[in-house]
């Protein structure tokens, strides 16, 4: 039996997290995101938000040290303003790895 896995993990989720190791990537996305056209493994998470997720997945693993950039975001498009949800993933990570230092981010283009 395990203890303090967050409850909206799901068991698939958890396994998934268990057998990452150092350049391991985890995509989180929205419902319009085309998951299963790029990787045979998506894992739904219907009904839950970014924020929850990535909060109850970094009370379980840290970021990447290893790697030149922690996270990920897709590029605004055109003069799109940046989303404010982007301000709540920054406050999540940094309170997570507050003792690590900085988190380094990278855009990554939106079709790429």
């Amino acid at each position: 039996m395990l203890r303090n896995i967050p409850a909206n993990l799901s068991p698939e989720l958890v396994k998934i997290l268990l057998e990452m190791g150092h350049g391991d990537e985890i995509l989180l996305a929205d419902a319009n995101f085309p998951g299963h056209h790029l990787h045979p493994t998506t894992v739904r998470a219907d009904g839950l938000g970014i924020p929850d997720l990535l909060r109850s997945i970094l009370t379980l693993m840290p970021l990447d040290r290893y790697s030149s950039y922690q996270v990920a975001l897709m590029e605004t498009v055109g003069d799109d303003p940046r989303p404010p949800v982007w301000d709540v993933y920054e406050q999540i990570w940094n309170e997570a790895e507050k003792d690590a230092g900085p988190v380094n981010v990278k855009t990554i283009e939106r079709m790429a």
